[in-house]
């Protein structure tokens, strides 16, 4: 009786061992059985009976391996995010949106993305943003900023150190200690990689760096220049580096692509990923004569353009006026088109000019005529001189015409809005 009982036992697996049984092995041999298993699922029995049973027996263990070694890669890397329970939770910790860094161009805590046209002076932008952020004066001599509590990191691969050095000395910045300068000119941080992490974010934390100035993206960025998947883990690790060395802002300057853009539309050179990543777009560039010009676009922001001074002895930059491209160009072809229109001629009443002497008075057909492009430019123009009454429009049909002078007593009054204004 008691031999049959111990069958039994043996037979019989215990209640602690048959869920040991059911619990999924995390030893590599346990990972290579699921793998093994895996197989004889998966392919089929012809293609197996073909496979040397001892080669897929390492391969299946240098997997599994592999395996292994990147949850624990994987595991080690997780930072998981602070998150709150419910909705009401995190609504209660800040209610006022962020204050501007830089009067109606940058806010606290926003990554910025200084779009430059090439050889526009960039550098001498970002140098700018430098001593408001270190002295607290105004940008650009007019816009209000909020001086960092901490440092002002700036990463500069543009320039040799030489140069840069020369170029800081003319920006005159009075508290030299409020930033901290890495050149690497013909040096390369790996920011995809860990020694390249762990490198910046020491680098960063030990100069108590608020604000990261990286000059330029191209430079640092370590991807395929169009890859949208490369750029995006970039800017990944960027973050990363940025949140683990307490940095609030991040600022990258970028060149402008090369491929002709519509204006006020321009877009940086590369992936299209890093205009999403960017909080708010800096769009800086110069017309035919040289007049530099600057706008800003983002997340609550929204300046138009506007034009900037720049003074090259000093190597400085100052704001000009609220007058864009358009309305420069505008500006420089406006007395042209009165005396283009003065010679079609005068007419007392438009509205018994036949159609046909009607069509040089068309806006295309001054546009046209004028040899000028289709940028919007001499309709600003146009709308400028009736403004100051030198000129007059009227619509017939889907077109409009201009004639030179004030507007006929007789004529009905235009309710267009530029001539209100």
């Amino acid at each position: 009786m008691s031999k049959s009982r111990k069958r039994t036992s043996e037979q019989k697996p215990s209640v602690q061992q048959a869920r040991k049984a059911e619990e999924p092995s995390t030893t590599l041999d346990g990972i290579k059985g699921t793998l093994m298993e895996r197989a004889r699922d998966l392919v089929p029995d012809e293609l197996v009976a073909r496979v040397s049973p001892e080669r897929l027996s390492r391969d299946l263990a240098s997997e599994a391996t592999r395996m292994v070694v990147r949850e624990m890669m994987e595991a080690e890397h997780f930072d998981p995010p602070p998150s709150s329970e419910f909705l009401s939770d995190d609504l209660d910790e800040e209610t006022a949106p962020p204050a501007y860094r830089i009067e109606s161009l940058l806010r606290e805590g926003q990554n910025l993305l200084i779009v430059a046209q090439y050889k526009v002076g960039k550098t001498t932008l970002a140098m700018q943003l430098l001593k408001s952020y270190c002295d607290g004066v105004e940008f650009l001599d007019y816009f209000t900023v909020k001086q960092p509590t901490g440092r002002v990191a700036v990463w500069n691969y543009e320039l040799t150190a030489q140069q840069w050095r020369s170029w800081a000395r003319q920006t005159d910045i009075t508290n030299l200690d409020r930033a901290a300068v890495l050149h690497l000119r013909g040096y390369h941080v790996d920011l995809m990689t860990k020694i390249g992490q762990d490198f910046a974010v020491e680098w960063l934390e030990t100069r108590d760096a608020e604000v990261w100035i990286i000059d330029t993206y191209g430079a640092a960025y370590c991807g395929e220049e169009n890859s949208n998947s490369d750029a995006r883990d970039f800017l990944r690790a960027v973050e990363n580096v940025a949140r683990r060395a307490g940095v609030g802002e991040v600022v990258f300057t970028i060149h402008r692509g090369a491929e002709r853009q519509r204006e006020g539309e321009e877009r940086a050179r590369g992936a299209t990923r890093v205009h999403d990543w960017a909080d708010v777009a800096w769009n800086y560039t110069k017309n035919g004569s040289g007049a530099r010009f600057l706008s800003a676009t983002g997340r609550d922001v929204q300046h138009p353009e506007f034009s900037l001074t720049f003074d090259g002895e000093r190597k400085s930059l100052s704001f000009g006026d609220l007058k864009s491209r358009k309305s420069a160009r505008a500006e420089s072809i406006a007395h042209d088109v009165v005396l283009h229109v003065r010679g079609l001629g005068k007419v007392k009443d438009p509205r018994q000019h036949t159609a046909e002497d009607r069509k040089s008075h068309a806006t295309r057909a001054i546009e046209t005529a004028m040899k000028v492009g289709k940028d919007g430019s001499l309709v600003e123009a146009l709308r400028a001189a009736e403004r100051s009454r030198l000129l007059y429009h009227f619509h017939a049909g889907r077109g409009t015409y201009w004639y030179i002078g004030k507007r006929p007593k007789g004529l009905p009054a235009c309710e267009c809005e530029w001539v209100r204004s």
